[in-house]
């Protein structure tokens, strides 16, 4: 039989019975029901289709308007709350009237994810948390981050969400999950709407233990020529993508620090490039014999005028002073990669065989760190990307003493005389 599962409680003006937010189990649709009649109508049509159960939903909303004091205002239908229908399984609804292990009535409270993601710096990575809190709101039974109450969660919540994300996601992807859980967690308990003890027994969960091998690939040396040589077609955006692609592979650069680099962070005297990178964190890299030259070939068509180093342009080759997108840059790539015929590879990979090529050239671990931009040296050993032929070469490296024994030769004209030992 088809059961309908509440999945999330608000309340709204003239509605003095609330909107509950209803999950068909089967089709995995989300859609809002106004409480008390609406709702008792929805439950009269469980076991039947998804149409029926709308058409009694409408029925008796039009029974509702008849008889409404004032106008209610209607929730809209069809509100959809994930494509991916195995992230979309709700736990135990958590509301905020909910009580606490004492009987107390937990207060409506700020948006603590707000809170927590405004403490990020902003960039990608708080992108990224931002979308992660929606997935883990999603599978708490909550349509969004912002509209979850987070204050309420208790450790065997986190312990049930931890299983939930070990089993569907990979060791780091359930880390940050559980991190950013934490945060927001951290962030409710500083707003002071979560008490201290209950907080802290809520992120003492440990971390998923293990770890996949990293992704993406480094190019080597016969792609990254290819790739080069499809920039050479004497077009001002040729020119573009060549500096552009020195600046990832030849410097490291990740994609959003390269459409950062304004004109003045560049001394095209020494390729020195001053980049202010993840957290914030300002570190001078170099662009270096042909990385240099590219640079400098691509500023003397775009001009010295004040901007980024970067920019678009037109298919009429005329260049647009203004900035460029990271997205931008990875569709310039792709479209070159297809041209030189390297298959599939992304800015990041860029990133990745310049960490791979230094550290084959006998570049220091902690000076590729340093220029990479990377807190720790362990991150930028999980860029190093080189073939197995650099294992089997570092392996050579190391000398083995093996002395092979000396075998015990008769000499000519005896005979060896064995003896047999007596029982005593």
């Amino acid at each position: 039989m088809k059961t309908w599962t509440v999945i999330n409680r608000t309340t709204r003006r003239h509605e003095p019975s609330g909107t509950v937010l209803v999950k068909d189990p089967h089709t995995r649709s989300c859609w809002l029901v106004e409480g008390g009649p609406v709702m008792d109508a929805l439950s009269s049509v469980g076991h039947e289709s998804l149409p029926a159960a709308r058409a009694a939903v409408e029925s008796a909303w039009s029974q509702l308007d008849a008889t409404a004091a004032e106008p209610v205002t209607k929730p809209e239908h069809d509100t959809p709350v994930t494509d991916r229908p195995d992230e979309a399984t709700p736990l135990a609804p958590i509301r905020f009237d909910a009580p606490g292990p004492t009987g107390e009535v937990l207060p409506e409270v700020p948006n603590t994810a707000a809170v927590y993601l405004a403490s990020l710096a902003d960039g990608p990575g708080r992108a990224a948390m931002r979308s992660t809190l929606g997935q883990v709101a999603i599978m708490l039974g909550c349509p969004s981050a912002d509209a979850c109450p987070w204050h309420a969660l208790r450790h065997r919540h986190v312990v049930e969400l931890r299983t939930r994300l070990a089993d569907r996601y990979a060791p780091a992807a359930a880390n940050k999950a559980l991190s950013a859980i934490r945060g927001t967690l951290r962030a409710a308990w500083r707003l002071g709407v979560i008490p201290t003890d209950d907080y802290q027994r809520a992120i003492d969960v440990k971390a998923v233990p293990g770890s996949r091998l990293p992704a993406g690939r480094a190019l080597d040396a016969g792609e990254i020529t290819a790739l080069f040589r499809a920039c050479a077609d004497r077009t001002p955006s040729g020119a573009r993508d060549a500096a552009a692609f020195s600046l990832m592979f030849g410097c490291g650069l990740r994609r959003a620090e390269a459409v950062a680099v304004g004109i003045d962070d560049y001394d095209p005297e020494s390729g020195a490039l001053r980049i202010i990178g993840k957290g914030n964190k300002e570190r001078t890299v170099y662009a270096m014999n042909g990385g240099r030259t590219a640079v400098n070939a691509w500023i003397a068509l775009r001009g010295d005028a004040p901007g980024p180093l970067l920019t678009p342009v037109s298919r009429a080759g005329v260049v647009d002073v203004r900035p460029m997108t990271a997205q931008a840059i990875m569709m310039r790539l792709r479209h070159r990669a297809k041209q030189a015929n390297i298959g599939h590879c992304s800015p990041h990979d860029l990133r990745r065989s310049f960490v791979s090529t230094a550290l084959e050239s006998g570049a220091d671990l902690a000076m590729v760190q340093a220029l990479a931009g990377h807190a720790s040296p362990t991150t930028t050993a999980r860029y190093d990307r080189r073939p197995e032929t650099a294992k089997a070469a570092a392996a050579k490296l190391v000398h083995v003493p093996f002395v092979a024994p000396v075998s015990r030769r008769t000499a000519p004209g005896k005979k060896t005389s064995h003896k047999r030992s007596r029982s005593a």
